[in-house]
């Protein structure tokens, strides 16, 4: 009888144990989940990319102001890659979930970081054309919601 009770009793911490374990974001100093950070600083370069590509439609707009936009937009990502770097740096606390969107994430910022030097040596140039800026602006845009949507699957 004793036995069976501790039996049960080990079993059941046991099961107690593997079900408490439940993997976290990291937060940093601000006391927001790194996960949080990246869509923050993803929900702004989309703000900062929009706003950009609003000023290329008007007719009246000049290609001598975009440096400003674009290095806010590139401030926005280089935030966005040290969070991932930080973030990956916890890889081994996280779920199989977790991992898939951080890979994605990480994938998605290269990319991004693709269109925002194109789009900083177009218009430093002065090469690219509007539509061409505005379609460099569009993809960083996407870029930056997919970024965000999955910085909030990864949770907190």
């Amino acid at each position: 009888m004793i036995r069976n009770l501790n039996l049960m009793a080990l079993c059941l911490g046991a099961a107690v144990t593997a079900f408490a374990v439940e993997p976290t974001v990291p937060a940093t100093a601000s006391s927001q989940p790194l996960s949080a950070q990246i869509a923050s600083e993803a929900r702004s370069a989309h703000k900062l990319a929009s706003n950009l590509i609003d000023n290329l439609k008007q007719k009246n707009a000049t290609m001598t102001n975009l440096s400003e936009p674009v290095a806010a937009i590139e401030k926005n990502l280089s935030e966005i890659n040290r969070l991932v770097a930080e973030l990956d740096a916890t890889r081994a606390t996280m779920s199989p979930k977790q991992i898939v969107e951080l890979d994605r994430i990480q994938v998605l910022t290269k990319t991004m970081q693709v269109f925002v030097d194109n789009k900083k040596e177009m218009s430093a140039s002065g090469a690219g054309d509007r539509s061409s800026l505005r379609a460099q602006a569009q993809a960083v845009r996407q870029r930056a919601a997919i970024i965000e949507k999955s910085a909030l699957k990864i949770g907190g």
